[in-house]
C-alpha cells in the first residue's frame, strides 16, 4: 500500500513537471500570464509582448517573434489585447494549480472576497465555485441537478474537460454560443438578436464541425511537408561527409602528383591544398547554412503541427474559431513555402595535373575545378520523355547546367 502511494506521488510530480515545461514564457522565463498567440503560433505573456513593442530599438519597426524571429506584423501602434488568447495554456495553468494543490479562483466571487478559493467545479457550467456558491448552485432551480466535481477529482480529468467558458464582451454574463459567418466572429444569443439579426449564424458546435475537416486536411499537408524537410536534413549531413571524403581524396591526388616533383612543387602543393580547403569550407558552410535553415523550418512546422493538433483535440471551439484565420494562414504559409530540400552543393571536385612542360609551367601548375552538373537547373527534352513503346528504345536529351562554370584559379605566391 505504501509503495502504491509513493508511485502515485511520483506520477503526480511527473505530471506537474511536464505541465510546467510547457507553461514557461521564453521572454520572462516565468509561468504564463494572459498568454497570447502570435501569427507564427508561438505564445508569450501579453505583458511581455507589450514590453517588446515598447522597446525603444523597435520604434517604427515590426516586432519579430523572440522564438523563430518571424515578423509578426505588430508594431507599437497595435493592440496586443486583440491577439487570440491561448485557451489551452489557460486550462493548463488551471491544471497546474490543481495538481500542485494551490487555490483556484472562484468564478462567481469577486477577487477581493475571502471565500474566493474554489472548492468544486460544475461539470455542466464549466465554472469553479467556492463553498458558498457551490451550496447556492445546489439549491438553484436551474442548476440543482448539476454535477459538482471536487478539485481532487479534477486531477484525473483530461485537459479538454477543464476548458473555461467564454463570455461575450458586449453582454456581460452571456456565453458565446453562435458563430456569425459574415462577421467571422463568435457571438452570444443577445448579439444574434441585435447587431447580427440579419446575418447568417450557426451554433458553435456546427461551425466547429465544419471547420475541423478543413484544418485536419491542412494539418496533414503541413505534416507531409514537415516529413520532407526532416528527411532532407540527413541528406545534407551525408553530402557534407561526401564533400569531406572527396576533398580528402583530391588532396591525396594532389600530394601524389606533387610529391614526385617535391623540390619544385612543394610551394605549389601548399597553394593547391589551400584551394581545396577553401572549397571544402565554402561547401560545408553553404550546406551548414542550408541545414540550419531546414532545421528551423522543421521546428516551425513541428511547433505549428503540435499546436494545431492540440487545439483540434483539446482546445475550446470558441478560441479555435476566433483564431481560425490566423491558424489557417500560418499552416497554409508553412505548407506552401518553398523549401530547399536538396543539397545546394555537391561533393564533386576535380584535380587536373598537366605534366608536359612541367618546368616551364611550374608557376601555373594545378587547378581545382569545382563545377558539376546541377540537377535543379538541368533540363531534359525529347519525345522519349512523353512517348514510349514496349521493348523499344526511346531517346531524349539531357541538358546539364553546371553549378559553377568557373574554375578556381590558384595564383602563385
Amino acid at each position: 500500500m505504501s509503495d502504491d502511494k509513493e508511485t502515485n506521488i511520483l506520477d503526480q510530480e511527473e505530471v506537474v513537471w511536464s505541465i510546467k515545461t510547457n507553461l514557461t514564457c521564453q521572454v520572462c522565463d516565468k509561468l504564463f500570464v494572459d498568454p497570447r498567440i502570435l501569427p507564427c503560433l508561438h505564445t508569450f505573456c501579453c505583458l511581455c509582448i507589450e514590453n517588446l513593442l515598447r522597446n525603444p530599438p523597435l520604434k517604427d519597426k515590426l516586432l519579430k517573434c523572440p522564438s523563430c524571429h518571424l515578423e509578426t506584423g505588430l508594431d507599437s501602434r497595435n493592440s496586443v489585447r486583440k491577439l487570440p488568447a491561448n485557451s489551452l495554456l489557460v486550462s493548463l495553468l488551471d491544471l497546474l494549480r490543481i495538481q500542485e494543490g494551490k487555490s483556484v479562483q472562484c468564478d462567481v466571487c469577486d477577487c477581493s472576497e475571502e471565500e474566493s478559493s474554489a472548492e468544486v467545479r460544475c461539470r455542466e457550467c464549466s465554472i469553479y465555485l467556492c463553498e458558498l456558491h457551490s451550496e447556492a448552485h445546489k439549491k438553484a432551480k436551474d442548476t440543482k441537478h448539476h454535477n459538482l466535481l471536487s478539485l481532487e477529482y479534477l486531477k484525473t480529468m483530461s485537459l479538454k474537460e477543464l476548458n473555461r467558458p467564454t463570455y461575450c464582451v458586449t453582454h456581460t454574463g452571456e456565453r458565446l454560443a453562435l458563430f456569425c459567418d459574415l462577421c467571422n466572429t463568435s457571438i452570444c444569443r443577445n448579439c444574434a438578436l441585435k447587431d447580427h439579426k440579419t446575418h447568417q449564424t450557426q451554433f458553435l458546435e456546427d461551425a466547429y464541425s465544419k471547420l475541423y475537416p478543413k484544418f485536419s486536411q491542412i494539418l496533414e499537408q503541413t505534416r507531409s511537408v514537415c516529413i520532407k524537410v526532416e528527411n532532407a536534413i540527413p541528406a545534407l549531413n551525408c553530402m557534407q561527409a561526401r564533400v569531406n571524403m572527396k576533398a580528402d581524396g583530391i588532396i591525396r591526388d594532389i600530394e601524389d602528383s606533387i610529391n614526385a616533383k617535391i623540390k619544385a612543387l612543394e610551394q605549389r602543393k601548399s597553394e593547391l591544398r589551400a584551394a581545396v580547403e577553401l572549397v571544402r569550407v565554402n561547401r560545408k558552410t553553404a550546406l551548414d547554412v542550408q541545414r540550419r535553415s531546414l532545421e528551423a523550418s522543421r521546428d516551425a512546422l513541428q511547433v505549428s503541427c503540435r499546436f494545431v493538433k492540440r487545439v483540434l483535440e483539446e482546445g475550446d471551439p470558441v478560441h479555435l474559431l476566433s483564431s481560425k484565420d490566423l491558424i489557417s494562414e500560418r499552416l497554409e504559409a508553412l505548407a506552401n513555402h518553398h523549401y530547399e530540400l536538396q543539397p545546394r552543393e555537391d561533393h564533386v571536385i576535380k584535380f587536373s595535373a598537366e605534366n608536359e612542360a612541367l618546368q616551364q609551367a611550374i608557376d601555373s601548375f594545378g587547378s581545382i575545378d569545382t563545377s558539376y552538373p546541377y540537377f535543379a537547373t538541368s533540363t531534359a527534352e525529347g519525345t522519349g520523355l512523353h512517348e514510349a513503346n514496349v521493348n523499344q528504345t526511346v531517346c531524349f536529351t539531357v541538358i546539364t547546367s553546371k553549378k559553377s562554370n568557373q574554375r578556381i584559379e590558384v595564383l602563385p605566391a
